[in-house]
């Protein structure tokens, strides 16, 4: 989960992560893979299953309690979301060939203020756009 976490960090491929970390032994130790590097294909496997979702949330709460655990002044957080687009094509190219932008990923984050730790992650799709709304 580790190389994961550091390959959406640094925007790499499976194999620019495993590179990285066979010419970092600092870092392979702090991740605890002094031993041997899993194969390329072991991340990708692991992140097309539904259950790192579940494993990276978890990971988020724990964070969030420990730090939450070592502040001692009143506990505030802060909930924002935000929509992605599904493609790379502007919306300006889009209305210019008369295509309709039909849903996009949306992903709501609650922080713990001060800290920046996050708490929770839900990512969803965001909803059709209905017919009223594409008249606009």
């Amino acid at each position: 989960m580790g190389c994961l976490i550091l390959r959406a960090y640094l925007k790499a491929t499976y194999r620019g992560v495993l590179e990285l970390l066979a010419v970092s032994p600092r870092l392979r130790q702090c991740l605890g893979l002094s031993e041997k590097l899993p194969h390329f294909t072991t991340l990708q496997k692991f992140s097309a299953r539904s259950q790192v979702l579940a494993i990276a949330d978890a990971m988020i709460q724990t964070i969030g309690h420990a730090a939450s655990g070592t502040i001692c002044q009143p506990r505030a957080a802060a909930m924002d979301a935000t929509g992605l687009e599904t493609t790379t094509a502007s919306a300006h190219f889009q209305c210019r060939r008369g295509g309709q932008r039909r849903r996009w990923v949306k992903i709501s984050t609650v922080v713990l203020c001060g800290s920046l730790l996050p708490l929770g992650l839900v990512m969803d799709w965001g909803p059709p756009m209905t017919s009223a709304r594409r008249k606009r």
